[in-house]
């Protein structure tokens, strides 16, 4: 699906073109990298006054860059979520660490749409060599084969009640492992803790744990900001079509949070019209939001950045990437290995591979952290820690207090970063 291959299909001879609207999008998309680029360096000099040598955290704990020292096995499990119609069952890949330690805190992932459980088997391998369980749901539906049969037109598109059924395949997936548990099972007995869970997810995964941990849909909030996303020629938010589609529901007060979750991981995470700052501010766990400067479907400052600054929990950090795309965190070269289509160049940007040690590190620092309630591993939540290695393209800020005036500031006054 390219614009030159629309083109050349295009049954008449000749072809009209909205320059209007062209215009408006090539702006749009102007205006996304250059606010994103002026906040990454806001933060990364907010950041670098308080850099500290990273020797000094790794002569306290292993680097979490590197592998663990665990080894760990995998096996599939199919769990029903009453939630979903009837043979919507879940696919759930359960990552148990080989540990005398007894139980093992769990930490839930959720994909984004056309990816998979196997998406984010990298990260899911390496917090299991550090001793976490890991459950890696695959959610029907939004998976890769449920969107191959869509374009094949074998079925529908986007069900509103994924917004609702998705959080509630994670409360399934922890239900199904405290039931083995209380029947005695010899797989699962005393593995897995189920009170205190870290769940990570990206993009409509991102929304997905942001939801579970806390986040309360806004209905109201998101009719207001859909119907002036309708005035405009065209928004250049393409996550918002998704969040749109939420209005579909019908009108009630939605519960999707799970108290058994500790702190929530979002990376990518579409969440400005569907939560607003009402609805983020009910969060109460730890939360750490990554976002990719270059990313065009779900665009930092309104989905990422301007959402971290309406969070009221004390635990929050925001990772801001430079030269990330949407895609920059999923597998493989095309972004997105087996699991999704092959994508142009410059829409994925710089290798993902680049990304893949700082995600699998802060994500082990993150829940050390927050799930084992680990202080020598808090030390890491740094911008020290997060120096990138030379010849990679990707750059990383990390802060974790960022207001909604010093945004309004840097993005209206281009010489803040200097101040």
């Amino acid at each position: 699906l390219t614009i030159l291959n629309a083109i050349r299909n295009y049954p008449l001879t000749e072809l009209r073109v909205n320059l209007d609207s062209v215009l408006y999008a090539a702006e749009d998309i102007q205006d996304i990298l250059i606010s994103s680029d002026r906040l990454f360096a806001y933060i990364e000099n907010k950041a670098s006054a308080g850099v500290t040598s990273v020797e000094e955290f790794l002569a306290k704990v292993p680097d979490p860059i590197l592998p663990g020292d665990l080894e760990w096995s995998v096996t599939t499990v199919t769990v029903t979520n009453p939630e979903r119609d009837l043979g919507d069952d879940l696919l759930v890949d359960l990552y148990l660490p080989k540990t005398s330690k007894g139980s093992s805190p769990l930490v839930v992932i959720s994909h984004g749409v056309a990816s998979s459980r196997k998406t984010f088997s990298y990260v899911a391998e390496h917090l299991a060599s550090y001793g976490f369980a890991v459950a890696a749901i695959e959610h029907p539906n939004t998976d890769a084969s449920s969107l191959q049969q869509y374009i094949a037109g074998f079925e529908d598109g986007a069900d509103p009640r994924d917004a609702i059924q998705r959080p509630s395949d994670i409360t399934a997936v922890l239900d199904f492992l405290e039931r083995k548990d209380e029947n005695n099972n010899s797989d699962w007995t005393g593995k897995v803790e189920t009170d205190g869970v870290g769940v990570l997810g990206q993009s409509l995964g991102g929304y997905t744990v942001l939801a579970a941990g806390g986040a309360q849909l806004n209905l109201d909030y998101l009719e207001e900001v859909c119907s002036d996303s309708d005035k405009t020629i065209l928004p250049f938010n393409l996550s918002l079509l998704l969040q749109c589609e939420t209005l579909k529901l019908p009108s009630q007060n939605y519960v999707t949070h799970d108290q058994r979750i500790k702190a929530v991981l979002a990376i990518n995470p579409v969440s400005s019209a569907v939560f607003g700052p009402a609805g983020l501010e009910q969060i109460q766990v730890p939360v750490l939001m990554i976002a990719s400067s270059n990313d065009i479907l779900a665009p930092a400052v309104e989905e990422q950045i301007e959402p971290f600054s309406w969070l009221k929990t004390e635990e929050k950090y925001l990772l801001l990437v430079k030269n990330g795309t949407h895609f920059s965190f999923l597998p493989g070269e095309s972004g997105g290995g087996e699991d999704v289509f092959s994508l142009p160049e410059a829409l994925v940007g710089p290798d993902p591979k680049q990304a893949h040690p700082v995600i699998k590190a802060i994500s082990t620092v993150f829940f050390q952290t927050y799930i084992n309630e680990s202080d020598e591993y808090e030390l890491f939540l740094t911008e020290a820690f997060l120096s990138a290695p030379e010849g990679d393209e990707f750059k990383f800020a990390l802060t974790g207090l960022l207001s909604e005036s010093e945004i309004a500031e840097v993005l209206s006054n281009p010489r803040a970063n200097e101040d």
